[in-house]
């Protein structure tokens, strides 16, 4: 995943993440460790949170928060005491088909910086339109058959 990524991007150097179902921490550790300046991870299971925790002191990660909420909940909160983001990761349990209310929420809650991509994982077939205000830049395929598009949003109209 993180090859698509920075193919896509260059670099994390700096960037602000988000993952809205971080799971085991990979995503949010891996962007840690590539540079990104402050990780922002979201986990709805409690046991997986506290295993997160736990990881995090372990390996010491600084500029780390993780929230324990559900995904959809999360970002309909305010996001004002949040940085924006320049890199989310959206990658929820296929199913639930949550891939354009979670950006259209993202996109109305002012969490998204002005030139923020939204990296999706989804399911070969049923592949999420873009937001409205968005713009597919890459799709491909990975393990496990799922679909990966960069949807980044555009800068602002003046």
């Amino acid at each position: 995943m993180f090859g698509t990524v920075l193919a896509m991007l260059g670099s994390l150097s700096g960037a602000a993440v988000l993952d809205l179902y971080e799971g085991s921490g990979a995503v949010g550790m891996e962007a840690l460790s590539r540079g990104a300046a402050n990780v922002v991870m979201v986990e709805r299971s409690r046991s997986a949170c506290a295993a997160l925790r736990r990881n995090a002191e372990l390996l010491g990660a600084k500029n780390l928060q993780l929230r324990c909420a559900d995904a959809l909940e999360f970002a309909t909160a305010a996001a004002a005491d949040v940085a924006r983001f320049d890199i989310v990761f959206l990658d929820p349990p296929f199913a639930l088909d949550l891939w354009a209310p979670l950006a259209q929420q993202l996109e109305r809650g002012g969490w998204l910086a002005g030139q923020a991509m939204i990296y999706v994982e989804s399911p070969r077939l049923g592949v999420p339109a873009p937001p409205r205000n968005g713009l597919l830049r890459r799709e491909g395929h990975a393990g496990g058959g799922g679909q990966q598009s960069g949807i980044p949003k555009p800068p602002p109209q003046v």
